[in-house]
């Protein structure tokens, strides 16, 4: 009689294997490269793929291709930052129109209360911490 599977994907082989669905380029592709790894270095694979919704072939495969051409891979650190460094400069832009429209209210004459000038100034302090974190991943990446 054949062995019972837990019908946990990946658990028979003993390696990590994601388990979302993936769309298929409609491209054709002609050419293959075949690499071989170690269960750790696979792992790593794995949780990289994820971190960048792609199944591990297509990671490796768009990893190989970014370090070809020289730019960053998917899920890259500095490719992250950059994405945190461009959410937050929009948050910043956002901020200070919020400031700007309490300016134009307190030179209307009307008032401004302490809870307005309370979040405006608890945005700001939460966009310069973004700015920090992006550019500190940025600096040990570079440095």
């Amino acid at each position: 009689m054949g062995a019972v599977s837990s019908g946990v994907v990946g658990e028979s082989s003993g390696r990590a294997r994601s388990s979302r669905k993936r769309t298929h380029r409609s491209e054709a592709r002609t050419r293959s490269v075949n690499v071989r790894y170690t269960a750790e270095e696979y792992a790593g694979i794995v949780v990289a793929a994820n971190r960048s919704d792609l199944s591990p072939t297509a990671y490796v495969g768009t990893a190989a291709l970014a370090a070809a051409r020289g730019t960053e891979a998917p899920g890259a650190p500095v490719r992250e930052a950059l994405t945190e460094l461009m959410q937050a400069r929009t948050a910043a832009v956002r901020i200070g129109v919020a400031v700007n429209k309490l300016a134009a209210k307190a030179l209307a004459g009307a008032g401004v209360t302490a809870a307005e000038l309370a979040a405006a100034a608890d945005a700001s302090a939460r966009a310069v911490a973004r700015v920090e974190t992006a550019a500190t991943v940025v600096h040990r990446v570079m440095g």
